[in-house]
């Protein structure tokens, strides 16, 4: 393309100033129909790549959200740190999660009562970590296994947590795991069946 213009330079340049206009247009027409055919193709690739990834990324953080909503039950046979208890997280569109656990008679399957109960806002990163913030701690009095969720207790030193999570391919099961401080004993990943 340089010698192209340099060509053209000269040989406009050495013309006389009598030199019809019509001349110089047909010297340089094939060479500026080049450089708009060339600029065309790579501004159409770069506005089509551009939509892809803009796209792309709103899709992404909307789904994480989208596809965590609904209850999900972590069946009592699943439970090895709590036997006779079922948990349950539920995810709202709000950005509210309460998660619960209910002990249950063995031998009747009845329901005797709330463990636990934390209501919070959540909120998702990157599509894998879910922060809980603002959190109420709910639980039965002191020396009471279990208690009717209009009788359990307010506490209010509960602190701010991050899990990771991880759902299958048909978006069944929610694989759940408490991000462990330094030095604490915590449970492994815990998986929660969709309701």
């Amino acid at each position: 393309m340089h010698k192209i213009t340099a060509v053209l330079y000269t040989a406009v340049n050495r013309t006389s100033p009598e030199t019809n206009f019509q001349e110089c247009y047909i010297l340089l027409k094939p060479y500026v129909l080049i450089k708009k055919l060339v600029m065309r193709k790579y501004t159409l690739h770069v506005l089509v790549l551009i939509s892809i990834l803009c796209f792309a990324c709103k899709k992404d953080s909307n789904n994480s959200a989208n596809e965590l909503v609904g209850q999900w039950l972590l069946p009592a046979t699943s439970n090895n740190f709590a036997p006779h208890t079922s948990s349950e997280l539920k995810f709202d569109n709000n950005g509210i999660l309460t998660m619960s656990s209910k002990r249950f008679d063995a031998t009747t399957g009845q329901i005797l009562g709330f463990t636990s109960k934390f209501v919070a806002n959540y909120r998702i990163k990157n599509g894998e970590l879910v922060e809980i913030y603002n959190v109420k701690r709910y639980s039965p009095a002191d020396n009471t296994p279990y208690a009717d969720e209009k009788n359990l207790i307010l506490h209010t030193d509960s602190p701010d947590q991050s899990f990771t999570y991880k759902l299958n391919e048909k978006r069944t099961t929610l694989t759940w795991t408490v991000v462990c401080p330094i030095n604490a004993c915590c449970i492994g990943a815990q998986i929660y069946i969709k309701k």
